[in-house]
Formats: C-alpha cells, sequence, structure tokens
C-alpha cells in the first residue's frame, strides 16, 4: 500500500522524464485499430489460458482458430521488401472476436509505412506463435506444453509494449518507415 501511495504522489512531469518507450505515431483511426486488435489478442490470451488450465485442449485449439492470425498479411507487413497486395478475406483478431468489421485497404500500406519494422515483426512473431498454440494443441494435448507457448506469445507482447507506445497523430509523409528502436 505504501508503495502504491509513493508512486501516486510522484508528479507526472517525473514520471514522463523516465519514459524510454519509441514514440509510434498513427492517425487515430490506425491507432484505435491497433489497439482493438491488442486488445482482442488479450482477451484470447486470457481465454486461452483459463482454458489450458482446466486441460481444456478442445477450446486452446477452438480460441486460436477462432483468433486465425492473419499469417501471410503478418508476414507481407513484417517485410522490409516492396509490398505486395495483402489477401483482404481474413479478419483480424479483434473481428473475429466481436463480430467484424470490413478491412480498410489503405490502412495495411499506412501501417507497414508508419510502424517500425522490428515492432511490425514482433506482430508477426505473436501470430507465428499463437498459431503454433492452436496447432499443438490436440497434437500435444498437454496443458503445459500449451501454457509454455502462451507465455511466449505474452513475452513478445511484453516486449513490444516495453519498447514502444503508440501516440495519435500524423506522421511525417516525408520520412522513410522506422527502424529501430530506442529514444526519440
Amino acid at each position: 500500500m505504501l508503495m502504491l501511495m509513493a508512486l501516486l504522489s510522484i508528479p507526472g512531469s517525473a514520471l514522463a522524464e523516465v519514459e524510454t518507450r519509441m514514440p509510434v505515431t498513427l492517425p487515430e483511426n490506425d491507432r484505435e485499430h491497433l489497439l482493438e486488435e491488442m486488445r482482442g489478442y488479450l482477451v484470447y490470451a486470457t481465454a486461452t489460458l483459463a482454458a489450458a488450465v482446466e486441460g481444456e485442449m478442445i477450446e486452446v485449439q477452438r480460441l486460436a482458430e477462432q483468433v486465425h492470425p492473419p499469417l501471410e498479411r503478418a508476414r507481407i507487413l513484417a517485410s522490409d521488401g516492396p509490398s505486395l497486395a495483402p489477401p483482404m478475406a481474413e479478419q483480424n483478431s479483434a473481428q473475429a472476436a466481436t463480430g467484424g468489421h470490413r478491412p480498410n485497404p489503405g490502412r495495411f500500406e499506412r501501417m507497414r509505412r508508419n510502424l517500425p519494422q522490428p515492432f511490425r515483426l514482433m506482430m508477426l512473431q505473436m501470430r507465428e506463435a499463437i498459431a503454433d498454440v492452436g496447432r499443438d494443441a490436440l497434437a500435444h494435448n498437454d496443458p503445459l506444453h500449451s501454457l509454455r507457448q502462451l507465455q511466449r506469445v505474452q513475452e513478445v507482447c511484453v516486449a513490444c509494449h516495453n519498447a514502444y507506445r503508440l501516440e495519435a497523430g500524423q506522421p511525417d509523409a516525408g520520412s522513410p518507415p522506422l527502424t529501430g528502436v530506442g529514444r526519440p
């Protein structure tokens, strides 16, 4: 309790001075889309944790399939090469969890242009790890194996949240895509 009170008494300006995460500026609607995606993955992770703890491996597999990580799109997004037209038929995790919205074809290119490549690579790593959870759930039929896989998924999430912070605004259209991690 004392620790919480001490943290609450720190002026906001003092907390801002210790911020080391790289800012990632996105248009407001793209930022909200990405935050919605993150919330969808958090819902997935929580439900998967509960199912694995109960040994419900069919549910673990179903949850991973429901999230259906769009791996082909994520691979294109993560690449540093020329962009190919991504398939638009797949739903993202938040769409699967909430009943879906129509895809925004311009968003993909904006995200690719505005998100640092290490961020995009972590998105791909997380999606591939979720696909592994679903693939292995029934093949291994081992809740502990699934929990270890889910831990790796969440380690990627924690690393990304420790490295980056999302900000709403207009990215500098004249700048090349961000490629590194660190202080601005």
